[in-house]
């Protein structure tokens, strides 16, 4: 029995340079993060560390606007890239991720039952972090969305 595949994109060009988008953010705010964290260790300075800090927030902001765009795609998208394609939430998911268990081969254009529930726990992830990580740029660099609310008292100079 002869099969023939056909090549077939699933993921807009946009979800594809979303994803992208993600993993090269997130590369990046783990190794510089990683740096900054054994500064000590490495022998940054005090000048290299305010740097690298800076050159993390700007790369967070980066993931943040890709990662609030694709929030929004996920509502305004085309149908492969949203929510009601991509989360769980779809009616009929536990009678899908029942058919799954008993026949896990089976092919799906797009996620799994079990890929869905991965995605969205990806989601929440990267909303926490990014939620966390806007807070720290505003308590430990000062820098916005919140800097202007949190900022030190002029006559405190701030130490790394």
């Amino acid at each position: 029995m002869n099969k023939t595949r056909t090549l077939t994109y699933v993921w807009p060009k946009s979800i594809r340079l979303f994803h992208w988008i993600n993993v090269i953010t997130i590369s990046l705010l783990i190794v510089i993060g990683l740096i900054i964290f054994n500064g000590k260790t490495l022998g940054v300075t005090v000048d290299a560390k305010i740097m690298l800090k800076t050159i993390h927030v700007t790369i967070g902001y980066i993931f943040a606007i890709n990662l609030i765009i694709r929030l929004v795609m996920g509502f305004i998208g085309s149908s492969n890239d949203m929510w009601s394609q991509t989360l769980p939430f779809m009616k009929g998911h536990k009678k899908e991720l029942t058919k799954f268990r008993r026949s896990p081969k089976q092919v799906y254009k797009g996620h799994n039952p079990i890929g869905k529930l991965m995605v969205l726990a990806l989601l929440i992830a990267m909303t926490i972090q990014m939620a966390t990580g806007l807070i720290l740029a505003e308590t430990d660099i000062y820098y916005p969305p919140l800097g202007d609310v949190w900022t030190p008292p002029p006559n405190i100079v701030s130490t790394v």
